[in-house]
Parts: structure tokens; sequence; C-alpha cells
């Protein structure tokens, strides 16, 4: 079907009220409980501090909302909005956690939020912006109420390119389509829903276009589920000119070989060139607090890495996928349209780090673009 023959895609919040629970449930199920730790991922990435103003959009039961406002403290303000009713009627009877900001919860949809511009110092979607009618218009709904350099936190189901996250789909239809009830069946709303989604780098490249900088994303299921965060440009006065840079993806895999590519990027990389920070991550079966450490020490790694790039020099993106790591780093090459990788080559004999050194041969010898090896150090005859 081509897009002029897709039919016009109009969610009913009724509906979407009523397939919430088995959309839940079937993800929960997919994701072996992962939708709990990629919410609170995503909350983490708001940077969160007490006294800020928070907006959620699409917030449905308000898990997401009453989380937030945890974080914050007594002292900030939390908006959830949703369009369903219904939706709202449940987040009402929901309890906040002791200490928590205040919530107000609003009915409203994304694409029309009844708010000035500026007025919130973050913003976040989390499973609301494949349902809506325009997702682009919902993104500059967003970026449009959004103060200068506050924050962005988009936490969705995509539509996926790569072989892992189409199998992720197929598998989440047949689910929600088995656990559904017959008059709940949610499976032509999803799929109608799913045909109007952005991919990831279409998402990207949206919010890019409407002044989002300082980028971070992590995606799971292959590329079915991404968590985007970014912050707002101070002047965005020049968008309109605005042209896409060259890429170039910095492997940061936690070596402090990987981080002595910095020098070598500062001297011979172009200003304004995209850095992209990209690291890929196993699929992790531990619990959640070991997760939680997990990520805590990459966002550390990665503000190492950034501080050693010569300051405003380049436009750094931060990059966190799962799998193997040699092919996620070429296909990520491919969608980025990267100019170059650069990563650490560990030259080492023991078996512990077989497979840094696979990862930079694969890297090396499927790669589409030149791959720059750093060495350890300097060896001598």
């Amino acid at each position: 079907m081509n897009e002029k023959e897709k039919p016009a895609f109009v969610p009913s919040t009724s509906l979407s009220y009523a397939i919430s629970p088995h959309n839940e449930h079937s993800t929960n199920l997919l994701s072996q409980g992962g939708i709990h730790a990629w919410r609170h991922v995503a909350v983490d990435h708001m940077q969160l501090s007490p006294g800020l103003r928070i907006l959620e959009v699409g917030c449905k039961t308000g898990i997401a909302t009453r989380l937030i406002a945890s974080r914050l403290g007594k002292s900030g303000q939390v908006i959830g909005m949703d369009p369903a009713p219904e939706m709202l009627a449940v987040c009402r009877e929901g309890v906040t956690t002791a200490g928590s900001a205040p919530i107000e919860w609003l009915l409203g949809s994304g694409e029309h939020l009844p708010f000035e511009d500026g007025v919130f110092d973050r913003v976040t979607a989390q499973f609301s912006l494949h349902g809506m009618t325009d997702w682009a218009t919902g993104l500059q709904e967003m970026l449009r109420v959004l103060k200068p350099m506050g924050q962005l936190t988009i936490l969705d189901m995509v539509q996926p390119r790569t072989a892992k996250g189409i199998g992720a789909r197929e598998a989440l239809d047949a689910i929600t389509a088995k656990i559904a009830r017959p008059s709940e069946d949610p499976s032509p709303w999803v799929n109608t829903s799913w045909d109007h989604a952005p991919t990831v780098e279409e998402m990207r490249e949206e919010v890019l276009r409407l002044g989002l900088r300082q980028l971070t994303i992590r995606q799971w299921l292959g590329d079915l589920v991404v968590v985007l965060t970014g912050t707002k440009e101070a002047d965005p006065s020049h968008l309109q000119t605005w042209a896409v840079p060259a890429v170039v993806i910095w492997a940061v895999n936690g070596s402090l070989t990987s981080l002595r590519a910095a020098p070598g990027i500062n001297h011979f990389v172009a200003g304004g060139t995209t850095i992209h920070l990209a690291t890929v991550l196993p699929e992790s079966l531990y619990a959640e607090q070991i997760q939680q450490t997990d990520r805590l020490f990459w966002l550390q790694q990665h503000s190492s890495a950034r501080n050693l790039l010569t300051p405003e020099r380049f436009n750094v993106e931060v990059t966190i996928l799962e799998g193997m790591p040699g092919p996620a780093l070429v296909e990520l090459a491919v969608n980025r349209h990267a100019k170059m990788i650069v990563m650490g080559n560990k030259h080492r004999k023991i078996l512990s780090d077989y497979w840094q050194e696979n990862t930079a041969r694969y890297v090396s010898m499927h790669s589409p673009v030149p791959v720059v090896l750093v060495p350890t150090e300097l060896t001598q005859n």
C-alpha cells in the first residue's frame, strides 16, 4: 500500500482506554518486564531536580507521571495530560507516593497543547507519540511549550527497520491479539497507529529540525522501542537555514583505550561535525538494581568522553544500543550516514579480551566507511 492509499488515522480515545491494559500487559510479557525498566531509564534521562515544572503528554493511567512526581519532591509541579477522559479517571484514583510533587490531571491532545510558549522545564511523552493523529505536529507542540534549554524525552515504540525489531513487533501483535477479549481486539488500531508512527531516524531528523540538540538515544528489542532525549536550543532563530552536518561514530566501550581517541578527533575532525558517542550493551538479564548501576556507569563514561572534546566545537549525541557490538556499530554507521567510525582496539593476548579484538576486526571488515582504530599504546619493536 502506497502513501496515498493509507487510510486516515483517527484514533479513538475510548478504544485507546479499552486496549491500554492489554497493550501494557503484552509489552510487559514480550520484554520480560522491561517496560518498567524502560520507564525508569526515560525518567533518569530527564535529569529531574526539585522545583521543575513538568508536562507528560499522553499520560494514560499515570504510572510514569507519578514516578516523575516522586522524583521531584514537594516543590515541583507535574501535569499529566491525556485525550481520554476514562484514562484520567483512572489517574485520579491512583495513589501518589508521600512527599511527591502535586499532579494536575488535564484533558487534551498532544497536537493541540493548551499552554503558552516556553513554560515547561521538561516535557515527556511515553508510549503516546505513535498513537497521535500527526506525530510530527505533536513533536512541534512539545518543543513549543518547552523552555529554551529545557529537555524533551520521548519513550515509544516506533516502526522497526531491523530484523530483530520487526520480529519483536510481530510477536507483540500476536501476544496482544491473544490476550485481548474479542470485543476489545486492539490489532486493527495498533497496526494502523504503527503505520503512521515514525522510525527512529525520522523522529531524530524531525527533532533536530525543530531545534533539539545534545541528543541521547537508546533502543531495545532491536529498534522497536526507543528513548530519545535532547535539549532545546536557546536561540532557534536560525533553524530555517540549518543543514545536517557530517557524522562521526565514536564507539565508547568503557575502556581508557576508546577515550584515547579524543585528541585526534579534536585535531583532525572539522568543527560542526556531529560526534555520536555510541555504546552497545549486551541485553541484560540482571536485576533492576544492577541495571540501574550499569546505566549510571555508562552515563559517566559518556560524560567523560564529552568533556574530552573541545567545548562547542562539535554537535555531540549519545546513542546506546543493545546486541552484538560489531553488527550494531556497522548498522548505526549506515543509518546515520556516518563518514567515519573511531574505536579502541586492545592488543592483548588473553582470552578475556578476545571479544574486544573481534569487535574491532568485525567493524573493520564490514564497515562501509573508514574505521580508525586507537591502540592501547604504541608498540615498540
